[in-house]
């Protein structure tokens, strides 16, 4: 079986996931990869479970999703795995399951994307895979004896089943209810935790100026007709002493996604929720992505809180809550790591240190950040605690809850930190620095032409974009080594950061452009204490573009401010 026979699902295989048009998952290209994915849980059975062979299996709200699980979940069984049919669920709540098996789960999602898109997440051994063995299952797909040639031009979708000689194990249908009560029982159990904590140290002698416990706030959720709007509400309301009341929005779940895309960090996207929290009088209102592991926030006074204000808070959260409970005095055996990713402000490490804990940055990418986050440092008790992006994927590795992306949870442990603040989100987030900043721009690389031929510096590349990332990657390397000779307009305390993508940092801001993990783009951001400061740092940026392509330097010149 040639590979080349399905060349057009090669831009499927992302960094961390598989998605991309709904046309390429043809029942061919589906049959091959459920069985080349079927092949990986049976090499990397978990070794403490004697029969690891139990996967569960779920889809997310858009249309296909579901069509895609059940090809799945028939190719497994035929592979003699025990399908739990999770129905409609997000992301985390298929994590959540997989976890209490043996941590192999599948999940038919494209997150956050747009409606035609379509994709497919899954664990084993309650991990994501990583960039190379996404792409190791893209070359499994050769030796698949089951696949046929591959049509892209046929639009039939994936339903056909393989007919195995001997009975399928059984599949187990889960109801919602099944589904949710464990998840929203083990939620309770780690706030109880937590707050056990939280409320010996009010009752201390020594803390008797600590503010007591808040009363419960009102909020409003808007699950932009994504899958948490099966859950959300019933979540929430089995914590009345968090939340006096639950306003929802485009709770229903729909694939086509009326109001835009399912993507809360897009601009105008919680133009709805502001307007709602003011119009209801809500203390603050929570958002989720189209498969619930993502988490935006709009406070009291309608205003979105910016991305790496949240991130902040929610690691201060995960800080706290550690040295409420943590028995070493706050000794530095104790200090815990926070981890963010490459895209975040210039603030954000200075903010994490000052709140307790030693800031650690990464690359993009919440799988990347899952696995970095199981890994303690040095076998000491110092330990990475807490990671978040700037996409709004927050996680925390204290031991109460899943170690998972999961904005309902996140979501609920924000309100459970604000209960025993002396001030509200609004006048917490006016204490924070200030800044202006772009958004993070998508900029296609299919916008950049590229003439190979007149690059004898890149003599093996393939026409497309590629030699665009291939401009980027040689400049990141120059700069480590010449920096002030290519710029050498660049202040002196300028940092160069090259672990995904380039950044540089300075006092008074940040810019980064990178390759994106989930699209044929590049992405772009700069921050700064003053709106001069940003035009100063993207000036930087667009000079450094001119030499791996002009249009490329146009775009970026042209990149606005948020409003």
């Amino acid at each position: 079986m040639s590979l080349t026979a399905f060349s057009d699902q090669r831009t499927l295989f992302k960094a961390y996931d598989i998605r991309g048009e709904r046309q390429l998952f043809t029942t061919e290209f589906m049959t091959a990869l459920s069985h080349a994915l079927a092949r990986c849980f049976v090499q990397h059975a978990n070794p403490k479970h004697a029969n690891s062979n139990q996967v569960v299996i779920g889809f997310d709200a858009r249309h296909h999703s579901e069509t895609l699980a059940k090809h799945m979940a028939s190719s497994l069984q035929a592979h003699g795995f025990e399908v739990i049919w999770l129905g409609l669920v997000t992301t985390p709540l298929m994590a959540f399951w997989a976890n209490k098996y043996q941590g192999h789960g599948v999940i038919a999602t494209a997150s956050h994307s747009e409606p035609h898109i379509n994709g497919l997440k899954w664990l084993i051994n309650s991990q994501s895979p990583n960039s190379k063995q996404i792409q190791k299952l893209y070359q499994q797909l050769s030796s698949d004896p089951s696949s046929h040639t591959n049509k892209i031009n046929n639009k039939e979708t994936a339903t056909a089943t393989p007919k195995p000689a001997q009975p399928l194990p059984k599949l187990i249908a889960l109801s919602r209810q099944e589904v949710l009560t464990p998840y929203i029982n083990k939620a309770v159990e780690a706030l109880n935790s937590i707050n056990k904590s939280r409320l010996a140290e009010i009752g201390s002698a020594h803390k008797a100026n600590t503010k007591s416990v808040g009363s419960a706030l009102k909020i409003v959720i808007d699950c932009l007709n994504g899958s948490t709007g099966l859950f959300a509400e019933d979540f929430y309301k089995s914590h009345p002493s968090l939340c006096s009341e639950v306003i929802m929005l485009n709770a229903n779940v729909d694939g086509d996604f009326p109001k835009g895309n399912p993507d809360p960090m897009e601009y105008n996207r919680l133009h709805e929720l502001s307007a709602a929290v003011l119009q209801h009088k809500a203390d603050l209102g929570l958002s989720f992505d189209g498969d619930g592991d993502r988490l935006m926030v709009v406070d009291s006074k309608g205003q979105p809180l910016v991305a790496d204000h949240l991130l902040y808070l929610l690691s201060r959260v995960a800080i706290e809550d550690h040295f409420t409970s943590c028995s070493c005095n706050h000794a530095d055996s104790c200090t815990p790591t926070v981890i963010f990713d490459v895209k975040c402000s210039h603030h954000l490490p200075a903010l994490i240190n000052q709140a307790g804990a030693q800031a650690q940055m990464s690359k993009t990418g919440s799988s990347i950040l899952r696995r970095t986050l199981q890994s303690n440092k040095d076998g000491t008790e110092s330990h990475n605690l807490f990671a978040g992006e700037l996409s709004g994927h927050f996680i925390f590795n204290d031991g109460h809850f899943l170690l998972h992306d999961d904005a309902m949870y996140a979501g609920l442990r924000l309100l459970n930190w604000l209960r025993y603040q002396p001030e509200t989100l609004a006048e917490i987030i006016d204490t924070l620095p200030q800044m202006v900043s772009t958004p993070d721009v998508y900029l296609p690389l299919a916008n950049y032409s590229y003439d190979v031929s007149k690059d004898t510096s890149l003599p093996d590349v393939e026409q497309g974009s590629q030699p665009i990332l291939n401009k980027l990657s040689a400049l990141c390397q120059k700069l480590q080594t010449n920096i002030k000779d290519l710029t050498p307009s660049l202040p002196a305390d300028a940092r160069l950061t090259c672990i995904d993508g380039l950044r540089l940092d300075f006092s008074y801001g940040f810019g980064i452009i990178r390759s994106s993990n989930t699209s044929n783009s590049l992405t772009v951001r700069f921050a700064g204490d003053s709106l001069s400061d940003v035009n100063q740092i993207q000036g930087y940026f667009v000079h450094l573009c001119q030499s791996i392509n002009e249009e490329l330097a146009n775009q970026v010149a042209n990149i606005q401010v948020n409003q």
